[in-house]
């Protein structure tokens, strides 16, 4: 639905952003790398809120709604935080945040994609010692600090 609702913004002429990144997934008996939205089911939009766009995105194949604001119009985000986003996810800092000893991580790239585990220490060249709590007992691996995004407490 993704693919048809960017398909029709392009049409229309609108500016949008689906931030995203890839990860690697089971499938199968093997692995598979697929891009996957950072917030699922949004599409940013810049519109003009005085035209007739809102009416013409809410009429958009592959968009269900139009996000709400406070005073019910329709959602407003500042150009200054879509732009900081662009350049989080261009410098991979949405997938590589600043991590310690103890936070809770999720592997999101390579065979163990999926796995939680906790940080036990991290090295100058991006490397980060997880432990992970297996079938077989605990056991500590090295990853990319690329391949991990922090896990909710």
């Amino acid at each position: 639905m993704l693919e048809k609702a960017c398909s029709h913004l392009e049409n229309q002429s609108f500016e949008y952003f689906a931030p995203s990144r890839h990860e690697t997934i089971k499938s199968g008996s093997g692995f598979r790398r697929v891009e996957r939205l950072l917030f699922p089911g949004y599409i940013f939009v810049r519109c003009d809120v005085g035209s007739n766009d809102i009416s013409a995105l809410k009429a958009t194949i592959g968009l269900s709604r139009v996000v709400r604001g406070i005073s019910d119009g329709p959602g407003i985000i500042p150009d200054g935080f879509i732009e900081e986003l662009r350049r989080s996810i261009n410098r991979d800092l949405l997938s590589a945040p600043s991590l310690s000893e103890g936070d809770q991580i999720c592997l999101i790239a390579g065979p163990f994609a999926g796995m939680v585990g906790e940080v036990m220490d991290a090295d100058s060249n991006g490397r980060l010692r997880i432990l992970f709590e297996m079938m077989a007992g605990a056991r500590l691996l090295s990853v990319n600090r690329n391949n991990v995004e922090v896990q909710s407490p």
